[in-house]
């Protein structure tokens, strides 16, 4: 249940009591996104990868978002929203560092099912903590927020990921995408 506020709290005070648990997360994991978004299918076309495997490879990364709703809140509901939120984050930062390490098509679209898989239950589990931490009064500017959020990340995330492929390499790109995501976790620990 949303603890109350107090009736005088500006939605500014609550926006920055929000900014560790809830807007760090989902823009860090969403930069990780972003990070990769412009360079997994020219890694893949380095590899030697057709053109329909690598849709299948990227696709996976929606089934994987897709399929995690229920699981994510069942899960969320059997241990806790933070064990979710942890969970997902490592799984994500894992499979994206992991799948700039291999060529195994198997293993290509595994990682980017499991990153897919992640980044669905860090916004399940972030829409939980609304429902759950935020009143009422403040929820549809949370949400916005988050969305702005969402975007500005996948603003950046495609500029920055296609910088460092291009002056390092595509594994140091993963690599970044896959620490910027586990920083989300550090934050909200902290």
């Amino acid at each position: 249940m949303a603890r109350e506020l107090d009736p005088d709290r500006s939605v500014w005070a609550e926006l920055r009591r929000l900014i560790p648990p809830l807007y760090v997360p989902i823009a860090m994991m969403t930069l990780g996104v972003g990070i990769i978004l412009p360079i997994v299918p020219l890694y893949l076309e380095d590899t030697g990868v057709g053109l329909t495997a690598v849709g299948v490879v990227m696709g996976a990364f929606g089934v994987g978002a897709a399929l995690v709703g229920i699981p994510a809140s069942s899960f969320a509901e059997r241990r806790t929203n933070d064990h979710l939120l942890l969970i997902a984050i490592a799984a994500a930062a894992t499979s994206v560092v992991l799948f700039g390490l291999t060529e195994l098509a198997v293993l290509l679209v595994l990682a980017r099912f499991v990153a897919g898989s992640g980044f669905g239950a860090v916004g399940q589990s972030r829409q939980l903590f609304i429902t759950r931490g935020v009143p009422i009064r403040f929820r549809g500017r949370v949400n916005s927020g988050m969305g702005g959020t969402h975007r500005l990340a996948l603003v950046i995330g495609p500029v920055l990921g296609g910088a460092v492929a291009e002056a390092v390499s595509f594994r140091a790109a993963f690599v970044l995408a896959g620490v910027v995501m586990a920083v989300g976790a550090v934050f909200w620990i902290l």
